[in-house]
């Protein structure tokens, strides 16, 4: 593909192309990458009632996360260190927020050194076999899918459907049990990292639900 397109494509989705990522300091990157990483998370925060009516402590509480995921992307970006600071994500929202999960925490993570793999990022690219799976709805369908069970609200396997517990309230067994779950299943397969897998199954699941989208309008239509 042109380079010029995909750089459309990377300043539409993170505000910077390839050559703004070769010169830009790291901070102003990792920021971009979590802003977008954020959008997709923020969505599933329910912040206390003092919080949500005054912008300025939802502005403080994305900067300690922007920090948090700074200092994660710092260090050695092992398991232990991935828990480490999920947790501490998880610490800093009790100040902001109703209830926050670990599931969150690992959606702010994951995505943003998603981002950094797809944007060439030299640290990220080395421990790419190290990155974890970025929980969303549409992982927990392929997932499902691809013959892994997911818990339903309570708390018992099944497959993944509309009484899924939603992967915005998993807590840290359930996420390590579903990342260990996908090493085991793609060992032997054409995927050799976990990421690997996630980029195609991620897309799959998009196209179906469009297709169903599509399917339902037409039926509607039809009638």
């Amino acid at each position: 593909m042109d380079n010029k397109v995909i750089d459309f494509f990377m300043f539409g989705c993170l505000g910077l192309t390839s050559k703004d990522a070769e010169s830009m300091e790291k901070s102003i990157i990792i920021e971009k990458c979590f802003n977008r990483a954020y959008l997709d998370m923020n969505r599933t925060i329910k912040f206390k009632k003092e919080v949500k009516e005054v912008n300025s402590s939802k502005q403080k509480f994305k900067k300690e996360l922007l920090k948090t995921v700074q200092d994660f992307y710092d260090s050695d970006l092992n398991n232990f260190e991935h828990e480490k600071y999920c947790k501490k994500i998880c610490e800093s929202a009790e100040k902001y927020t109703e209830e926050f999960y670990y599931g969150q925490a690992q959606k702010i993570l994951n995505m943003t050194l998603k981002y950094m793999l797809l944007i060439g990022d030299e640290k990220i690219n080395k421990i790419k076999a190290k990155l974890h799976v970025p929980v969303d709805s549409y992982i927990m369908e392929a997932a499902s899918d691809y013959g892994i069970s997911i818990l339903n609200k309570s708390r018992k396997e099944s497959k993944f459907n509309s009484n899924s517990l939603p992967w915005s309230k998993w807590d840290y067994g359930i996420y390590d049990s579903f990342q260990k779950s996908i090493i085991d299943k793609i060992k032997g397969t054409e995927y050799h990292t976990r990421i690997d897998w996630e980029l195609e199954a991620w897309i799959k699941i998009a196209k179906k639900r469009k297709e169903q989208e599509e399917q339902k309008k037409n039926n509607q239509n039809n009638t």
